[in-house]
């Protein structure tokens, strides 16, 4: 009778000790699932998210990388082409918001790279519109996802993360919390 006391006093405890930290990684998932949504279909759920404007800056690329190719390759570092295509391959790989990071920040590099040589090749009237143009976009996809609501919502949930009780549970239940890194002014 006495073991049967003492193991139902070990197991009380351990569910007492156990269940804040099953709470706690219920809780962390759930912040989790609501930035990733947040990062893939947008603050108001209607597709206008930093994914889609990501989408959006791979294809700049893409078309740079094609004017390029079609129009200037004697005139453009075989390198430099070799970088844009792999940026665009590692954002097309990419499948988590870190990933998806670090392949935009190689994207970034390598599309500034591809203009440089373009800005220095011998365009012909048009293809300096289009270079212009692959810049405005680029830019302007840029500047949407620094205004994005993401970023509030991520500054939120560091917030709401940031007490050491918080940090400690967090490492013990999820590790970290995964957000985007990017595009923030």
């Amino acid at each position: 009778m006495q073991r049967k006391r003492v193991g139902i006093l070990i197991v009380s405890c351990l569910l007492i000790g156990i269940a804040p930290l099953v709470k706690a990684s219920v809780t962390f998932h759930s912040m989790q699932r609501q930035l990733d949504t947040l990062f893939s279909e947008g603050v108001n759920g209607d597709g206008l998210s930093i994914a889609a404007e990501i989408a959006e800056k791979q294809s700049v690329v893409s078309n740079c990388i094609t004017v390029a190719e079609q129009r200037y390759r004697d005139q453009v570092d075989a390198a430099v082409l070799s970088q844009a295509h792999q940026a665009v391959e590692q954002m097309t790989l990419a499948q988590t918001v870190q990933a998806i990071s670090q392949a935009e920040a190689q994207l970034d590099q390598a599309f500034a790279a591809l203009i440089h040589q373009l800005e220095s090749a011998a365009l012909s009237a048009q293809d300096q519109r289009y270079v212009i143009g692959f810049q405005s976009d680029y830019a302007a996809a840029e500047d949407r996802i620094s205004r994005d609501g993401y970023h509030q919502a991520a500054q939120k949930v560091q917030q709401e993360c940031s007490g050491p009780l918080a940090q400690l549970l967090m490492r013990l239940s999820i590790g970290s919390l995964e957000m985007y890194q990017g595009g923030e002014e």
